[in-house]
């Protein structure tokens, strides 16, 4: 069967499904990533205790704030797709770090739960973009 022009029929469906997935896993993942971007920034007590608790240094959150309320946005932005390739790896690295800091740290399951849950997530969203925000042809 073909797809109509207007969405309908197998591909069609297919494709608009694939774009609710990207959407879905991106608007998340931006969401998880710039509000903990925000909340690193924010020198909270909370944040601060957690991080050293784990081993680092103060100043990584600031680090780390910064990358992923820029990474977060770029994800969410038209173009730039050879950044979006970087803000995916950055955020892709980001949260499997943090999944094995907290094996190491033996932390609680949910931290194993959340950080694995949003690595998967970055995954789906880089799989599910759309042509359009993806790479066309070498880079070099």
């Amino acid at each position: 069967m073909v797809a109509k022009a207007d969405g309908v029929g197998p591909k069609g469906r297919f494709e608009k499904s694939r774009l609710a997935a990207y959407w879905i896993a991106t608007v998340l993942m931006a969401f998880v990533v710039i509000s903990g971007g925000i909340a690193e920034l924010s020198n909270s007590k909370t944040t601060i205790d957690g991080m050293l608790s784990l081993g680092y240094p103060i100043y990584f959150t600031h680090l780390l704030g910064c990358w992923k309320i820029a990474g977060g946005i770029v994800l969410l932005a038209p173009g730039l797709p050879l950044v979006k390739e970087w803000a995916y790896i950055g955020i892709f690295l980001d949260m499997t770090g943090a999944f094995m800091t907290h094996i190491v740290s033996h932390s609680a399951a949910q931290h194993l739960v959340f950080t694995g849950l949003f690595a998967v997530l970055t995954v789906l969203s880089w799989a599910f973009r759309p042509a359009t925000r993806k790479i066309v042809g070498p880079i070099f």
